[in-house]
């Protein structure tokens, strides 16, 4: 206090410099320069249009403690403020820091219209941990971590609208249940119910639906309901039908009655083809089966290149060892391909291959067509008119080829018969789909 001492000296009363001297030690310490003591205020009013109305530095421990028991508000901000509390030091350990047995921390009672109640503003080049960080102890107890109540109406909860954000809501092993959803608004559409999303949902583990699982409609190739790679799964194949698919091909179909037998391929062809122009697609439940034969450039037989009638065939399928009972065959879309001259042939299916000099597979006997009669497809060099045919075994059903024992032939032929031409040369092929219903009887 030496400038104070300087400046008392002057006073001529000893009487009048001692109450002086005796008032400022009540504030001021014995250094050069003074500092203030600390102070018990009831109150301090600031007012006035200063910048900084507490300037608070150094290397403080606290800069401001409010204690005791009072009611009323520790710090109250009234007025119009640009900044009500502005911190801007570098604090080691909280710019603003509450404790004790605290009611609400911090209380913002919004008396008009506020754009937030809390903001972070983070500056270019700056990282922040976290916006808000709520740290229990191992001792602690966090009833709500954030809690929104009231009986106001809340527009939308949480909002997060960042330009780039990559994740949302994290939340970390250690919880129990990640997100407890009371309401009990069930969905009726992609956008409503109590969770929607305009993305999609990744789930690394089970999921269990309470009611009803609903999906869209899906197709052959992109399933509603996918196993595995994405093109098998369940999709609706039509109002009144639903379909399995696999590798985006439909190998079941239901309906109210059940699964439908004709639609379920076979895993494993109970046939075989010795060809591999030829490929075999069966559907059935075991026993009463479909087998579809798609043919590519097979080829029936080789022609002589000589104006002669001629018989042709070759095998296209062999049934399974034991009893069935062939039902019909179907020719679907069949064209028959060869060099020079179109001829009408006379093709059908049987349990002999077809040879010799005939114009007509009948001429060669019954055996050469007794599967499926001949029937005239059109020859051309680059494919004849496509045809069709479905007809039950030419004996007729029951009889015949068609009652096949163990002894009976199971080989399948494509016989070919025509009056060819000089120019008709090479291979006679055919390309198209053939369909055998039988019954396996074991």
């Amino acid at each position: 206090m030496a400038k104070f001492q300087q400046y008392l000296s002057r006073i001529g009363s000893n009487r009048d410099r001692a109450a002086l001297r005796g008032i400022f030690s009540q504030f001021l310490t014995d250094g050069d320069p003074p500092a203030l003591k600390d102070l018990v205020l009831a109150s301090i009013v600031l007012s006035g249009a200063e910048t900084t109305q507490i300037t608070i530095s150094g290397a403080n421990t606290t800069g401001i403690l409010l204690s005791g028991a009072s009611s009323a508000d520790g710090i109250s901000i009234t007025g119009v403020c640009a900044d009500g509390i502005h911190v801007s030091s570098a604090c080691t350990a909280s710019a603003i820091h509450i404790s004790g047995d605290q009611v609400v921390g911090i209380l913002f009672e919004a008396t008009a219209a506020a754009d937030a109640a809390h903001r972070v503003t983070i500056p270019t080049g700056i990282t922040l941990g976290a916006g808000i960080d709520i740290n229990c102890t191992s001792t602690g107890i966090v009833t709500s971590g954030l809690t929104m109540q009231g009986t106001g109406t809340f527009t939308t909860g949480i909002t997060l609208s960042a330009t780039t954000m990559t994740t949302g809501i994290k939340i970390g092993s250690g919880v129990v249940t990640a997100i407890d959803i009371d309401s009990t608004l069930d969905t009726s559409s992609a956008v409503t119910g109590s969770i929607h999303t305009d993305g999609g949902v990744g789930i690394a583990k089970a999921l269990w639906v309470g009611t009803t699982l609903i999906t869209g409609v899906g197709a052959v190739g992109a399933p509603s309901v996918q196993i595995g790679s994405a093109d098998t799964g369940l999709y609706q194949v039509s109002a009144s039908q639903s379909g399995f698919s696999q590798d985006g091909v439909l190998v079941a179909l239901f309906d109210s009655e059940g699964i439908k037998p004709d639609s379920v391929q076979v895993r494993t062809a109970l046939g075989t083809t010795p060809v591999g122009t030829v490929t075999i697609k069966e559907y059935g439940d075991g026993r009463d089966i479909t087998t579809v034969l798609t043919l590519t450039n097979f080829i029936v037989g080789a022609l002589a290149g000589a104006a002669a009638a001629l018989g042709v065939g070759n095998i296209v399928y062999a049934f399974p060892a034991g009893q069935h009972l062939e039902l019909v065959s179907a020719f679907s879309s069949i064209v028959l391909t060869a060099a020079g001259t179109a001829v009408a042939s006379d093709t059908g299916l049987a349990s002999v291959i077809a040879s010799g000099a005939i114009a007509l597979l009948s001429t060669g006997g019954a055996t050469f067509e007794d599967r499926l009669t001949g029937q005239t497809i059109n020859t051309a060099v680059g494919g004849g008119a496509a045809v069709s045919a479905l007809l039950a075994a030419t004996a007729g059903i029951g009889t015949g080829i068609s009652l096949n024992v163990a002894a009976s032939v199971k080989n399948v032929f494509l016989n070919s018969a025509g009056t060819w031409n000089a120019d008709n040369t090479g291979n006679l092929t055919a390309t198209g789909t053939i369909v055998l219903k039988w019954t396996r009887m074991e």
